[in-house]
């Protein structure tokens, strides 16, 4: 069952902060963190409250996303390789094709 958290970041009873964190077969995925310029450490706030969650529900699997890498990188996470593309150059799938049919 998929379920989630909303995580806030307040100063002075302001919103200065703020991310989601979505969870499904003892996965979980911190996203969409943002924060007000002038808030020193709220980032750090936001990334160690999603930790919490995921201890507090028991998550075997914890990502963060795609940005602020030197940030992950001071609290001891580690840039996982998932990016994969795939790049075809224009027409030549087409002209494969029409090759194939004609071969038939």
């Amino acid at each position: 069952m998929i379920d989630g958290t909303w995580l806030e970041v307040r100063k002075d009873e302001q919103l200065v902060g703020c991310g989601a964190v979505v969870r499904d077969n003892r996965f979980q995925l911190a996203t969409a963190l943002g924060l007000e310029d002038d808030v020193p450490s709220g980032y750090f706030l936001l990334l160690y409250a999603a930790l919490q969650e995921a201890f507090e529900h028991n998550v075997r699997l914890v990502r963060f996303g795609s940005g602020a890498y030197d940030v992950k990188r001071r609290m001891g996470l580690h840039l996982e390789d998932t990016n994969h593309a795939m790049v075809t150059i224009s027409g030549i799938t087409t002209r494969a094709a029409k090759r194939l049919a004609s071969a038939e």
